[in-house]
């Protein structure tokens, strides 16, 4: 085997040693996240002894969330919420409010819509994701500069 053949060789599984362990810091990362989001999940409402709707809650929907990269090139690594997705984009962004009214009964009932202002919003999720980057840059950093 040439010089050369024995660079590639070596490289290549340098390479592929330092993409299983970034993965595996990723994956790392992820779980920190998983574990830290609940306590930072606003809670609902919900009739004590209610077991459904117990379960249902936001902050006990959390799980792991792995996206595949469009390009092939990657992975993310984060957390999602397995029943309630619409309501976490809800609660963590400001909305403005409209409510649909309807004024008169039968025929001549007129629906219009009334503002209510705007929802206050918790960046509940932006602040678990930019300290889950933080993580990640520092453990990475870490990684490959000693």
């Amino acid at each position: 085997m040439s010089f050369s053949d024995e660079f590639d060789r070596d490289l290549r599984q340098y390479c592929d040693q330092t993409k299983k362990d970034c993965i595996k810091i990723a994956k790392q990362v992820q779980a920190h996240m998983l574990a830290e989001i609940p306590s930072r999940t606003p809670v609902g409402q919900y009739t004590p002894g209610d077991r459904k709707n117990e379960k249902e809650h936001l902050r006990d929907s959390w799980i792991k969330g792995t996206i595949k990269l469009k390009d092939g090139r990657g992975m993310l690594y984060g957390v999602r919420s397995a029943s309630k997705p619409s309501l976490v984009h809800l609660v963590n962004f400001p909305h403005r409010i409209a409510v649909i009214e309807a004024v008169g009964s039968g025929s001549s009932r007129l629906l219009y819509r009334a503002d209510k202002g705007m929802t206050k919003g918790d960046p509940f999720v932006d602040e678990v994701q930019d300290e889950g980057v933080k993580m990640l840059d520092e453990l990475l950093e870490r990684y490959f500069n000693g």
